[in-house]
């Protein structure tokens, strides 16, 4: 349970008026989705928040990490491969009632080395991006990934209780200069 605020104050919070200016996340993380040409590689999550979904690898950041360092090493450990460059897409934060609220960077990448293969933590498999199965995935995800793949930069607010979606807000900028990717340490 977060210690910052009740269910209660949880339930009545919309993710629009949410003072995210001053908000402090509990927990730093990253997601990263491989695109080659329609498809995209996703992951079944083995582990962790979210096992039994459907997502992108990616995980927390550890301490002194930076983002970008965060997103290839969490790729790396969960499939196998090293990624190419990094493309910045989406800021996205999450007020949880079950878990240290969120706030997650996330990337695109294009190249990388080596085969996806499966780990401990997830089964890789590309899908295309037509068919990407968003009724297996946390629900948010049907309110930002679209429109980032169609090249939007997205900033998305989510508001859960355990796995129910209470409210969101989604802040589209498809001009490169509005919204600008975190600073690599």
């Amino acid at each position: 349970m977060n210690d910052r605020r009740s269910l209660d104050t949880l339930r009545a919070i919309q993710a629009a008026d949410f003072d995210w200016a001053s908000w402090r996340p509990g927990v730093k993380s990253t997601l990263v989705f491989v695109i080659q040409e329609d498809q995209v590689l996703l992951i079944d999550k083995k582990t962790g928040l979210g096992k039994g979904k459907v997502n992108g690898p990616g995980g927390k950041v550890e301490p002194g990490e930076s983002w970008l360092a965060c997103a290839r090493r969490e790729v790396s450990e969960e499939l196998n491969i090293q990624l190419g460059e990094l493309e910045w897409v989406a800021e996205l934060g999450f007020l949880m009632s079950d878990y240290p609220d969120i706030q997650c960077q996330v990337f695109f990448a294009k190249d990388y080395i080596g085969e996806p293969t499966e780990t401990r933590e997830a089964r890789p498999f590309w899908c295309p991006i037509a068919e990407i199965p968003f009724e297996r995935m946390w629900t948010d995800d049907q309110y930002w990934l679209p429109q980032a793949l169609d090249g939007e930069r997205v900033l998305g607010r989510f508001v859960f209780e355990e796995e129910t979606l209470l409210s969101h807000s989604i802040v589209l900028h498809p001009e490169q200069a509005a919204l600008t990717p975190p600073e690599d340490d």
